[in-house]
């Protein structure tokens, strides 16, 4: 299978790390097929604005990562520096998971999103979510 991280869709999708708090990527098993793997990608604010107490450094913000397959997931804190690289690196890989900025609330939203298997936590409106589908 290819990832097709080359897709203008991902390409063009602004990973602007001042405004979007978190990243969402997943296969798509429905579009996917043997010749090409389809992402789903999920960008995030949070909307609760006394939450925004983040930690950053000067190579970046601290981030919470799940990076997760089939039924195990590994979770982990990091420093990150490029958010669009990092998740680039780990689609070619052909890994999912979810990055979220460190901060007051990123353990709730962690917690709900896995209670509910990822994404109907996110509709709780902890997060603002714009879907991005990428071939």
């Amino acid at each position: 299978m290819t990832n097709k991280l080359d897709a203008p869709g991902f390409r063009q999708m602004n990973i602007d790390e001042e405004k979007v708090d978190g990243v969402s990527f997943s296969i798509n098993d429905e579009e996917s097929n043997p010749d090409q793997t389809v992402w789903n990608f999920s960008l995030m604010t949070l909307h609760d604005e006394e939450s925004k107490n983040f930690t950053k450094h000067e190579l970046g913000y601290k981030y919470q990562i799940v990076l997760y397959k089939d039924s195990e997931a590994e979770i982990f804190e990091a420093i990150i520096g490029d958010v669009k690289h990092y998740v680039s690196n780990m689609v070619k890989a052909s890994q999912e998971g979810l990055i979220i900025k460190k901060c007051k609330k990123s353990e709730e939203i962690l917690n709900k999103i896995f209670r509910v298997r990822l994404m109907e936590s996110l509709l709780t409106g902890l997060v603002r979510v714009a879907e991005n589908k990428v071939a």
